[in-house]
């Protein structure tokens, strides 16, 4: 699996004045796409949430060049996904509106590249998060 990290630098950068928006847009697309998982938040505060999955992402890209940085961290995040019934198939879900709201957000900008590099960084970060330690390819 090769990464592409200043493509997904690139695009994180690219949406920095929009941070805000830009992950309330990917949560109300999760939920039009997938109303299935809207009952995982019906006790969340979704601003703190939101905060939360900015400040991981951003936790990522410092380190995605050094994946042992991130096999703990995404470990317990799975972990504790798992622990409130959340599986991998739901999360996935989370990665298709993610990708959907960057090409939504970069509009022209966005390529196939592009989307290419989330997707796989995307499928990298799930492994990390849902394979036990040892298992990711």
């Amino acid at each position: 699996m090769v990464l592409q990290p200043a493509l997904l630098h690139a695009t994180f950068q690219a949406i920095e004045q929009y941070r805000a928006d830009f992950i309330g847009s990917m949560y109300q697309r999760l939920f039009v796409l997938y109303s299935d998982v809207a009952h995982f938040f019906e006790y969340t505060c979704m601003e703190e949430q939101q905060q939360k999955l900015l400040m991981m992402l951003a936790f990522i890209l410092e380190n995605i060049d050094n994946p042992e940085q991130l096999a703990r961290p995404l470990q317990r995040l799975g972990q504790i996904h798992v622990h409130y019934g959340i599986q991998r198939a739901d999360f996935d879900k989370v990665g298709v509106a993610l990708i959907e709201t960057f090409a939504e957000y970069l509009d022209e900008r966005w390529t196939p590249e592009h989307a290419a590099a989330w997707t796989t960084a995307y499928r990298f970060i799930t492994q990390l998060m849902f394979d036990e330690p040892g298992s990711a390819a």
